[in-house]
């Protein structure tokens, strides 16, 4: 029994739960699926709508149009309904609803959206339009879900689980998942905005599924797959959806990339086409996609209803016409003249063709233009006054649908009325004026005009002048008989042309004639004559004055006078003016005032200022005054001991220097008497008279020395050249030593002195110095101590001086200052020092970057004031390109080629043979000449031979005698391609001492090796002559130019070899067989003199090779000599052995016998 009554309390509580359940489900519901919008019409979308089943309170819903939308046409009115306000949007098409309300109210609000299309030839594609309720969230047709971008900023976590907290009447929200491009192309348009959205690929990398909503549960809870890869190679999975912004489309993207670390979440832009793009959770977004729908358990109101609205359009009538343009409205126009009437165009919306018809209303309506194409035409209006005369404009399509605009505006015929406030006069008078008016009732005047003429035909004006209506003209010049010619004209361009009755004019002066009009120069009295005339009335009176006012107001009284009389003035200092008083019949006067006379009756006045009666000679005395004159003066002139001179002059000072002669010029004067005279402009004179100046003879010391500057001591003739009557003499010589002779000797020692000298008489005394200057001999020293240098391009050198005397120090390269990059100086131009020096970088001086060799003139100038000369030492420095330093480098030989060309085929020869200079061995170069064959271009081609230290050779590297080294050279060319890879037959002849530090050449020990990396070759010249002093040589073919060196052996005659050895013993024991040495230094001399037999210089020497062979006895005997040395070298052994073992022997017992000696001792 409890169980059956559970049972059916179970089921009572179920069925009210369902009911409860059923109740609650929201439905919105169209009244109509379609409704149809005609063209022009501002439509209710669905007045019936309905919402049942809610018994929520909304804040919000959206009502859209979502297919067919187009921008710029379709427009969602809405008018605010109860609390309910509404604001559309055009870019997305959506009407957001706000405002709290239930059900009935948005349903009420719903029914207030209105569908409006403003465009006149509207797109005619169904919309729909569909309305939500469901707070921000739009209903997507495809999906059946609800869609919301909330606004929250968030990691991807965090949006999801903000998402998994959304819930709406009954439905579970989640981040959206997207699998259609219509619902993805419907979110990007609606909601616009980037967002989460709910794929992610951080189970496992490059595997990206949707792991929210209903997708999230697919796969045992793992998710929907839907792409596989990334966005390079990435494929969509079994046809899934997927708009990675990658390579499947031609965005230019590669998206999903997992660019930056954990890149899993994926996120939808609101631009670029609405692509995906991956993410990592610690980015963070402004918000994130909610949908709701399809959740297992959700309930299933129906929040949405869409309404299909069909688009009609309509035939429209056009435009209508623009306004008038030509005339405007209430224009007044003339009557007869010609316009265009003129309006705005009119267009159909519907793309049909537009004419006009054209009406005129006059009183009658009047068609003038009949299906016109433009909107204008041209008419001349008829000659009537109508006040309100009207054009109509109708534009007509071709379905005669028409609209029409009107104007209004005046025609005007009528002139204006001109009338004169005095119409002529015939009375002779000075002016004559009237008041001249001009009405028009009907358009106004514009513009009133006048001209004064002496015609009454109105062809006789030239030129209109325009004065204001209603104004006064007046006419006051010119005699005659005058009429007033006036032109009106009205707003709309009507004239009247009148002209008045005659005027009578006379209002000339008498004219004044003056003789001598004024006259700017200043004279004791000046005179004029004075003509009067009048043409028109005659000469009634006349009078004049002279004032000092040209003013005519300041005549106080005037004199009467007769036309034609003179008239003179010639009383007091002034500017006079002449002023006339004429007065005609017609009572007309004319005053008139001549230009100034200028009158000067008095003499200069001077005052001194300086008048000198002493002086001393050699003086310059000044004269001056101060002079004044009602005029100018003119002539201001000193006469001086007879001599006449213009005087200076400056603001009325006049002034003259006189240089009385010095007592050493030659002329000695005791006394000057002079004058001053002064004449104005208008001849009054003034003068001083004759003033006598006493002069003084004053002495003048002057002498002169045989030499200032020198070595000490230094010894000084002076001589006295004074002047001035001389009386007493006093020399005081700067060291403390004095003397009273008129000339006198001094000897100096090393210093500084100034040597005065005073003279003296009666009058006074005279002094004039004198500088002396001498010091001991300066000894230099300098570095580098020889006169000749050589630095390695790229080493810096060091050049200095010093001094045993304080000198000044210039520098000179190739005779210019040295300056620049790379020189660093130590000098001075004012004695201050006693060393300078110059150190200069080569590489940063020269600065070419492929310098091969230059020779520089280096030189420093050293001066001193107190010895008065300039000592010069100069070095010669040689700058060469070479791999070794300079401090290895003993000569530098520079040479270039001379040059026999054979067709194509050139063969060089350089000739590098110097005895001027030499090695520190004491040694010319050995290199006497180098040559080559080649076709190439050779022009600029230089040979450098540069002879090296001894011991800058790397000894580890030889295999030979560093001790047989006779000379250690370099030798390059400025194109060492060119040399060592573009030639043949190269060449080297060289030449060796017959005898050095006593010993003679043994030939058959000479060789020329060359350096050729890694090892040294050697060459077996050809002996090619010897002139007694030298012995010459050539090898041919030498495979290239680099480092060279001579090597050989002297035979020395002393039977000691130094080392307590016999000579011919050590020979025994050291010489090999193969090598072929000459017994004595006679044999060498012998064979050695026999070669040079009949031979000339080295330049003359044959290059072919001498041999066993050659015809003649030259070098016969010296290869015989070698052969026979050569034949006795075994018996030479033997006997040198034996004399060994005797020694030996002789050692053995002397050392038993000591060893004996002292056993006996002990």
């Amino acid at each position: 029994m409890r169980r059956f009554i559970a049972i059916i309390c179970f089921l009572l509580i179920s069925c009210v739960a369902l009911t409860s359940a059923a109740q609650a489900a929201t439905t919105v519901s169209a009244s109509s699926a379609s409704v149809t919008y005609t063209e022009n019409d501002d439509m209710y979308i669905d007045p019936g709508l309905t919402i049942t089943g809610s018994e929520y309170t909304y804040t919000s819903a959206k009502v859209y149009i979502g297919d067919g939308y187009v921008y710029g046409q379709d427009y969602l009115r809405y008018s605010t309904t109860g609390s309910i306000t509404g604001s559309f949007s055009t870019s997305t098409g959506i009407l957001t609803l706000s405002g709290s309300g239930n059900a009935a109210a948005y349903q009420a609000a719903f029914r207030n959206v209105r569908y409006e299309n403003i465009n006149q030839n509207p797109n005619t594609a169904n919309r729909k339009i569909t309305f939500v309720l469901g707070g921000s969230t739009l209903y997507f047709e495809g999906t059946g879900h609800y869609y919301e971008y909330v606004s929250y900023t968030s990691t991807w976590a965090t949006a999801k689980a903000n998402a998994d907290t959304k819930t709406m009447e009954g439905m579970q929200g989640y981040l959206a998942t997207i699998t259609s491009d219509e619902e993805n192309n419907f979110l990007m348009e609606k909601i616009q905005a980037d967002a989460w959205i709910g794929g992610s690929d951080d189970a496992s990398e490059g595997y990206w599924r949707w792991v929210t909503g209903p997708e999230g549960t697919e796969d045992g809870g793992a998710g929907r797959l839907f792409y596989v890869g990334n966005g390079v190679t990435g494929t969509p999975y079994n046809g899934e959806y997927n708009k990675w912004n990658g390579h499947l489309l031609s965005y230019g993207g590669s998206e999903p990339n997992n660019c930056a670390p954990a890149e899993n979440f994926a996120q939808m832009y609101s631009s670029n086409h609405g692509t995906w793009n991956d993410l990592p959770d610690t980015a963070s977004l402004d918000g994130y996609l909610l949908e709701y729908g399809g959740m297992s358990g959700d309930a299933s109101p129906q929040l949405s209803t869409t309404v299909t609205v069909s688009v009609t359009s309509v035939n429209d009538a056009p435009t209508t016409p623009g306004a008038f343009t030509s005339p405007t409205s209430s224009q007044i126009k003339k009557g007869g003249s010609s316009m265009t009437v003129s309006w705005g165009s009119s267009s159909d919306v519907e793309g049909d063709s537009v004419k006009y018809d054209l009406w005129l209303f006059n009183g009658t309506w009047s068609l003038i233009g009949n299906l016109l194409n433009t909107n204008s035409m041209a008419f001349t209006l008829p000659e009537d006054n109508t006040g309100s005369a009207m054009f109509r404009v109708y534009a007509n399509d071709t379905q005669d649908n028409s609209s029409a605009r009107d104007v209004t505006f005046t025609i005007d015929s009528l002139a204006p009325v001109i009338a004169y406030g005095t119409n002529g006069n015939s009375t002779y008078a000075n002016s004559h004026s009237s008041m001249v008016t001009g009405t028009d009732a009907l358009a106004g005047i514009s513009q009133m005009a006048y001209a004064w003429t002496q015609d009454q035909n109105v062809d006789s004006v030239s030129s209109w002048n325009s004065f204001a209506n209603a104004g006064t003209l007046t006419k006051n010049s010119v005699d005659g008989d005058w009429y007033l010619h006036i032109r009106g004209t009205d707003n709309v361009g009507n004239i009247n042309y009148s002209v008045s009755n005659v005027f009578r004019l006379d209002n000339s002066l008498p004219i004044t004639y003056f003789s001598e009009n004024g006259n700017s120069t200043y004279n004791q009295s000046h005179s004029t004559i004075v003509t009067v005339i009048d043409t028109v009335s005659g000469i009634n009176e006349l009078d004049y004055a002279w004032i000092l006012d040209p003013n005519v107001a300041n005549v106080s009284a005037w004199t009467p006078f007769d036309s034609g009389d003179t008239l003179t003035i010639d009383q007091n200092d002034g500017d006079w003016y002449l002023h006339i008083k004429a007065i005609d019949n017609a009572s007309n006067i004319n005053y008139s005032a001549s230009n100034v006379f200028l009158v000067d009756r008095s003499n200069p006045v001077y005052s001194w200022t300086s008048m000198p009666i002493n002086a001393n000679t050699g003086d310059s005395v000044l004269l001056e005054l101060n002079v004044t004159d009602y005029s100018t003066i003119v002539s201001y002139n000193v006469t001086v001991d007879g001599d006449e001179y213009q005087m200076d002059t400056s603001s009325g000072n006049y002034s003259w220097t006189i240089d009385i002669p010095a007592s050493n010029s030659g002329t000695l004067v005791s006394q000057i008497i002079y004058n001053c005279t002064f004449i104005d402009i208008a001849g009054n004179v003034n003068t001083t008279g004759d003033i006598l100046m006493n002069v003084s003879i004053l002495p003048i010391a002057d002498f002169s020395a045989n030499v200032t500057r020198g070595i000490s001591p230094l010894t000084v003739n002076f001589t006295d050249n004074s002047s001035g009557l001389v009386e007493n003499w006093n020399w005081s010589f700067g060291d403390g030593s004095n003397s009273t002779e008129s000339n006198t000797t001094h000897t100096f020692v090393s210093g500084n002195y100034t040597v005065n000298l005073t003279v003296q008489n009666s009058n006074g005394t005279s002094s004039k110095l004198m500088n002396v200057r001498c010091a001991d001999e300066p000894v230099y020293t300098y570095s580098p101590e020889n006169t000749s240098a050589i630095s390695a391009y790229g080493e810096e050198l060091n050049f200095s001086i010093q001094s045993t005397l304080y000198s000044s120090f210039v520098w000179i390269i190739d005779g210019n200052p040295v300056n620049g990059t790379g020189a660093t100086l130590y000098s001075n131009a004012n004695d201050s020092s006693s060393t300078s020096y110059c150190l200069i970088n080569t590489s940063q001086y020269i600065n070419q970057s492929d310098f091969f060799m230059d020779i520089y003139n280096i030189s420093v100038q050293t001066s001193n004031e107190s010895i008065g000369r300039t000592d010069t030492r100069s070095w010669e420095w040689t700058v060469t390109g070479s791999s070794e330093s300079g401090d290895n480098i003993t000569m530098v030989i520079n040479s270039t080629p001379t040059i026999t060309i054979n067709g194509s085929d050139k063969y060089l020869r350089f000739n590098t043979t110097n005895n001027n200079k030499t090695d520190d061995n004491g040694l010319a170069c050995s290199i006497t000449s180098t040559s080559f064959n080649t076709g190439n271009n050779t022009t600029g081609i230089e040979v450098r031979v540069e002879v090296l230290n001894v011991s800058a050779i790397n000894e580890s590297s030889i295999d030979f005698s560093s001790s047989s080294i006779y000379q250690y050279f370099d030798i390059s060319f400025n194109n060492d391609t060119l040399v060592n890879n573009q030639s043949s037959n190269r060449s080297i002849e060289f030449r060796v001492l017959n005898e050095k530090d006593g010993g003679t050449l043994i030939v058959s020990t000479v060789y020329l090796r060359h350096w050729a990396n890694p090892q040294w070759e050697a060459y077996t010249p050809e002996l090619i002559g010897n002139d007694g002093t030298y012995s010459y040589f050539i090898v041919r073919n030498v495979s290239g130019y680099s480092p060279f060196a001579v090597t050989c052996n002297y035979q020395y005659s002393s039977v000691s070899t130094g080392s307590g050895i016999p000579y011919y013993l050590k020979k025994l024991l050291f010489w090999s067989d193969e090598e072929t040495v000459a017994e004595t230094t006679d044999e060498v001399a012998v064979s050695e003199n026999t070669d040079i037999a009949n031979s000339g210089s080295p330049d003359k020497f044959d290059d072919s090779p001498i041999s066993a062979g050659s015809s003649g006895d030259t070098g016969t005997s010296y290869y015989e000599d070698i052969a026979k040395e050569q034949g006795e070298s075994n018996t030479l052994k033997i006997v040198g052995l034996f004399a060994l073992l005797i020694v030996a022997g002789f050692f053995i017992l002397f050392l038993k016998r000591r060893d004996d000696e002292e056993k006996k001792q002990l």
